[in-house]
This record gives structure tokens, C-alpha cells and sequence, in this order.
């Protein structure tokens, strides 16, 4: 299980991902198709549920076309 600090990362991670997929103007249905992941495990990607897999968020970010860095830097 995750602790409190974890869960609020996974959370901010989550909303962050979120906020930049809208801003690409996709859907998670849109975005998960497009980039080969099933689509409840990007929801549960965006809503903080999951402690996700460093090259599963790499993925992630090449599809939003950003650096890691720039994703982390809550």
C-alpha cells in the first residue's frame, strides 16, 4: 500500500497528466488509443490509483510531446 506522501504525488501526478492532455485537446479514450494504453489504466493513471511505471510514463510523455523533467516538476 502507498503512503499518504505517495498517494499525493500519484494524485498530483494524475492531474497534471490530465491537465496537459486536455490541453493537447484529447479525450483519455483518444490519448490511451493513440498511445497503445489500454484506457482504464490511463484513467487510472490520471486519477492517482496506480503507482505507474517509469518507461509506461516515458510513453506518456512522448505522446503529450513534453520531457520528463517538464511532467515532474510539481
Amino acid at each position: 500500500m502507498n503512503s499518504e506522501k505517495e498517494k499525493r504525488f500519484l494524485k498530483k501526478l494524475g492531474n497534471r497528466l490530465k491537465e496537459l492532455r486536455k490541453a493537447k485537446g484529447h479525450t483519455q479514450l483518444e490519448f490511451a488509443e493513440k498511445n497503445k494504453i489500454s484506457y482504464r489504466h490511463y484513467q487510472d493513471i490520471e486519477s492517482g490509483k496506480i503507482n505507474i511505471r517509469l518507461l509506461t510514463l516515458l510513453d506518456i510523455c512522448q505522446g503529450l510531446k513534453i520531457k520528463i523533467h517538464d511532467l515532474l516538476n510539481l
